[in-house]
């Protein structure tokens, strides 16, 4: 299946509790990109890896991802 990443169901404002915790910015600059797959698995892979660069990120820190094709 044919699949926008950037219609992820987790908003472009991705906050997190842990995140807020440690004072962590977390900045989203997302393209539109089609890829094809399972958007439910894609969307999982896409909070996991914002979720770990939460967790494993000094107090104060900054995650920035970028998605561009």
């Amino acid at each position: 299946m044919l699949v926008c990443i950037s219609n992820w169901s987790q908003p472009p404002d991705y906050k997190s509790k842990q995140a807020d915790k440690k004072n962590i910015v977390v900045e989203l600059d997302m393209e539109p990109v089609y890829v094809y797959g399972n958007a439910a698995l894609l969307s999982e892979l896409a909070m996991n890896l914002l979720d770990n660069a939460v967790k494993y990120n000094h107090e104060g820190g900054h995650v920035t991802v970028k998605l561009t094709a």
